[in-house]
């Protein structure tokens, strides 16, 4: 489907910013009065004019002090209203008595401020809050200590509101003025780093964001250890920075650090704990391992109803992460239950505009569209954008999503007119904030091109999906060598929705370049895993002796692999899944070290595969993908198609039709194989007929293009692997291997290692 599903971003409650407290400003009072003894006899006089002048002073400066404590307990235990009553009172007091500039005066304006802004009354808030700073910096200057707390409040005040574009500038300041004053390592100024990539993620500028994550980490390690609270935070938000970045590879050990720890010093029952389940099943989903998803989902679910309740907002998110898996299995009814039972929650809870309650829309929404309810969907997509659009502006990554969605369900019944310039606006966003190689941008890419494909925009689509292939080709070389086989393997999976896409094109013929450009999709493509995990093993060998690192990781990788090979069926699951899992670990770690080695690609494109083959040789790449209808997105049978590779002429992309004939008759040849009977003479007349059928679907519409080729590289593709070409007859039983001499491949750079010389 066209709809991105979102899984929403459980963030812990350490990863917030720190609320509003009165009490912020209390340390602003002035210092206490002194009472200073004296041995000297003073003069009668002197002494009482004093009296006249520093009683009343006095006096006044306790009433205030009086009135402010009254107006911190009155916050304190939340009656907000009274505390309005008394806040106001003391700046009417310290106006009148100390004067508009008088630093108790501003003391008390800005308590004033932050009652305001707990009160809801937002535009009273700005105001005072504005007029303090403004009155702080005429009378102390740009660089005291009280100035720079004006400002914190202003840029918190306006980060709360999610007027971050007010926020972002105050911040910024703040930063450069917090450095200057206490150094890069006071943890003010980290608390400010912190702050500063917070309001850059919600302005949607994920680049600089990160940026800033990255030294909030660096420094709360350097200062204050790798297990801190505060470090363990910054490392959760820095994978979830990774994660919407499509930095799959870089998010996941983060995450497993940031759960490890929690696991550790909080306890597999705790709220954080739980939230690190969530954050690194939300990843798992990502990259398709539903299983270990499911598993971490119902762990937070479980764990998050028993210890906070139904209602909590951790317990929402988990069921909604639940119900979004339920839903990529195609459990539909399951899915419905839980989103419509969620979103009941958090609409009376979070209210119609939170991030959460917009998350269950979303996803509903999503429901819906798979389902068929498309009029459904629309009107709920649209209600989402359009308060996406007002509350985080047309830029940030969830009002994409919005777009595209809504963009999507246009699409589906058939509405392009609408659809069209909404795709366009979401890739080109898309582009800006997130990069073209981030895996939101590559599928925004890819729905436009399907738009163009179905308004019979050819050379658009074209154009479109030749870019696509590109930037996801070297998507997949970045992120592949930096997770371990298991998770490499999944990423390779997930490219199947892409290859229906191409294929389902380039089979159309509407391009000119139609099978040159298949063939070069299939070698991106096929055999990419073995390709690269051939590389990392080649590396590793021939770096082993001289990088101690790549030995002992090689070592470990050898001893783990041959306890897994040990273990029987009957040993218990968790103990497979910790090897698995160390495995993985290693194998990752492997890669990320031995890829500082790795000095020249080895991709090969068409031209470099003609300019390997000789006059006498050919290659036959077999494709097996899904027939699409672009109109509804669905998928149909599985179809056969043979792209044969001739020097001096080109590729021809042949048609072979539809797949299950070929796998029933496989299907009888394996059987008769398990039986003994294929290499019995004679053979069974059954056997017979299905390789020479066999041969007529697969080798006789090759034929034609194979005229005066002996030496031939087949490479199959899927089930087609299980099946040995060579023993294909014709109808005369002429085997296939008696007339030209075959090499059946995994890819067509094992062509490479056949042909050095080339």
């Amino acid at each position: 489907m066209l709809i991105k599903i979102i899984i929403e971003k459980v963030l812990c409650a350490d990863c917030l910013l720190p609320e509003y407290s009165p009490k912020s400003d209390k340390t602003e009072r002035l210092i206490p009065r002194r009472v200073r003894e004296s041995n000297m006899i003073k003069n009668k006089v002197v002494r009482l004019l004093l009296m006249l002048v520093l009683i009343p002073v006095s006096a006044v400066a306790e009433e205030w002090e009086d009135l402010n404590n009254q107006v911190f307990k009155a916050q304190s235990i939340n009656n907000i209203p009274r505390a309005l009553v008394l806040a106001e009172q003391s700046l009417n007091l310290a106006t009148n008595s100390f004067g508009a500039l008088h630093p108790k005066t501003l003391t008390s304006m800005s308590n004033l401020a932050t009652l305001y802004f707990f009160d809801k009354q937002y535009k009273n808030a700005e105001i005072v809050y504005l007029e303090t700073l403004k009155l702080r910096k005429r009378v102390l200057g740009n660089k005291h200590l009280s100035t720079v707390a004006s400002i914190n409040n202003l840029a918190r005040f306006y980060f709360t509101i999610h007027s971050y574009k007010k926020a972002e500038p105050l911040y910024v300041r703040l930063l450069a003025l917090t450095t200057e004053l206490s150094g890069k390592s006071d943890l003010k100024t980290i608390d400010i780093v912190y702050a500063l990539a917070v309001t850059k993620e919600k302005l949607g500028k994920l680049k600089e964001a990160k940026g800033l994550y990255v030294e909030c980490l660096r420094l709360r390690i350097e200062v204050l250890g790798n297990q801190h609270p505060d470090t363990i935070a910054s490392m959760n938000n820095l994978a979830l920075m990774y994660y919407s970045l499509g930095q799959y590879e870089k998010a996941e050990p983060l995450y497993l650090q940031t759960l490890s720890l929690r696991k550790k010093l909080l306890g597999d029952k705790h709220r954080d704990t739980f939230v690190s389940m969530n954050n690194l099943g939300m990843l798992y989903y990502s990259q398709g391992l539903y299983d270990k998803a499911k598993l971490l989902f119902i762990n937070a679910l479980e764990g998050s109803k028993a210890l906070l309740g139904e209602h909590h907002a951790n317990t929402l998110s988990s069921m909604n992460n639940l119900a979004v898996l339920y839903e990529a299995q195609g459990h539909y009814e399951k899915a419905e239950q839980i989103q419509l039972e969620s979103l009941v929650l958090k609409k009376r809870f979070f209210g119609k505009r939170h991030p959460n309650t917009l998350i269950a829309m979303n996803n509903l929404a999503s429901l819906y569209a798979l389902q068929a309810k498309h009029k459904k969907s629309e009107s709920v997509f649209s209600e989402v954008l359009a308060i996406k659009r007002k509350v985080l502006g047309n830029k940030h990554p969830e009002t994409l999503t919005g777009i595209s969605n809504l963009a999507a369900a246009f699409e589906l019944q058939g509405n392009y007119s609408n659809a069209e310039p909404l795709f366009i606006e979401s890739l080109a966003t898309s582009r800006e904030i997130l990069g073209e190689h981030n895996p939101d941008t590559l599928d925004r890419m890819r729905y436009l091109a399907l738009l163009y494909i179905n308004t019979k925009q050819w050379d658009k689509a074209d154009a479109l999906l030749l870019e696509h292939f590109q930037l996801n080709s070297k998507f997949l070389q970045q992120v592949l060598w930096g997770v371990g086989e298991k998770t490499r393997a999944s990423y390779i999976q997930q490219q199947e929705s892409n290859k229906n896409t191409y294929f389902n094109f380039y089979s159309m013929e509407k391009s000119a370049f139609a099978a040159e450009r298949a063939l070069n999709v299939s070698m991106g493509l096929k055999g990419l895993l073995q390709r690269i995990n051939d590389e990392i093993n080649e590396l590793s060998s021939d770096y082993r002796k001289s990088d101690k690192q790549i030995a002992k990781l090689n070592e470990n990788i050898v001893r783990i692999e041959k306890q897994v090979a040990l273990m029987s069926a009957s040993d218990k699951h968790d103990g497979k899944q910790d090897l698995h899992e160390q495995l993985n670990t290693l194998q990752r770690k492997l890669a990320s070290k031995v890829i500082t080695y790795r000095h020249k690609t080895v991709d090969i494109n068409y031209q470099q595969l003609m300019n390997m083959l000789s006059e006498k040789q050919a290659v036959i790449d077999f494709v097996i993908y899904r027939e699409a209808d672009f109109k509804t997105h669905l998928y149909k049978d599985e179809q056969l198609v043979a792209l044969v590779a001739i020097p001096k002429k080109g590729i021809e992309l042949v048609k072979l039709g539809g797949l299950m004939p070929v796998t029933d008759l496989m299907q009888i040849l394996r059987k008769a194989f398990v039986k003994g009977q294929v290499e019995k003479e004679p053979q069974s007349t059954r056997v017979i007929k299905a390789k020479q059928a066999l041969y007529e679907k697969l080798w006789q519409p090759l034929e034609k293009h194979l005229q005066g080729k002996t030496n031939i590289y087949v490479i199959p593709d899927g089930v087609l692997r299980l099946l040995s070409f060579e023993q294909l007859e014709d109808e005369n039983g002429r085997k296939l291997n008696e007339a030209i001499t075959l090499f059946q491949l995994k890819s067509v750079y094992d062509l490479r290692k056949l042909n050095p010389a080339k």
